[in-house]
């Protein structure tokens, strides 16, 4: 199983855009929401179980500029799998625009990919992403807005001086992080206490007379 990278994001585009974008996600109950921009070919769905010591199906590198779903999955969205939309609204932006939010959670990391292609005009003009996403497992946090990813790796409350400070907020990292060094020093507290009550039973025990003579005779 996967670490699962936790994402918002929110796509503003022309309104008819997002209507679209809306209805696509309204039909099919949020699932695999990459392929309304960028769905994989069945044939590369059809590869089944990848395995790289294995020659690649004969034609579809050719046809399509890879080899297998997980190839293709890897290169347009940036995660191996796609993704399932959760609890999308739309909302008015501008004149022109309107915005749709939502959250999500992804293999490994974001789809920077994807990301990179709609803001570059591959699947219509004046969409715009401003996304964000936080992996725990593998402590870091990141954005995406105006075209440019951010990724930030964090260890400890030392650590967070580099990482904006919305970012902390919006992900309570710095809260997460204060309580799990509060669980680590309460851990080393109950290691010393439970090490000194060893010591003080240990110092207690009475030992015969007998075995303290024999203790005494044996060589240093």
């Amino acid at each position: 199983m996967p670490n699962w990278c936790n994402n918002t994001f929110e796509l503003v585009a022309p309104k008819q855009k997002i209507r679209e974008f809306e209805k696509f996600l309204d039909d099919n109950s949020g699932k695999d929401w990459f392929d309304f921009f960028a769905p994989c070919p069945q044939e590369l769905k059809d590869v089944g179980n990848v395995s790289f010591h294995e020659e690649p199906k004969e034609g579809l590198l050719e046809k399509y500029g890879y080899s297998d779903w997980y190839s293709y999955g890897l290169g347009e969205w940036g995660c191996k799998w796609n993704c399932d939309a959760q609890d999308w609204e739309v909302g008015e932006y501008d004149e022109n625009n309107l915005s749709i939010n939502f959250w999500f959670d992804s293999p490994w990391g974001p789809p920077e990919a994807l990301y990179q292609s709609i803001n570059e005009g591959k699947f219509g003009e004046d969409l715009n992403v401003f996304a964000e996403w936080h992996e725990e497992g593998m402590a870091f946090v990141g954005r995406f807005q105006y075209g440019e990813s951010e990724n930030y790796e964090y260890s400890d409350l030392d650590s967070l001086d580099e990482i904006p400070e919305d970012l902390l907020d919006n992900w309570n990292i710095r809260e997460m992080l204060e309580e799990q060094a509060e669980w680590e020093e309460e851990d080393e507290e109950d290691e010393e206490e439970a090490l000194e009550e060893l010591k003080n039973e240990l110092e207690q025990i009475e030992i015969p007379e007998e075995v303290a003579k024999e203790t005494k005779k044996w060589p240093n």
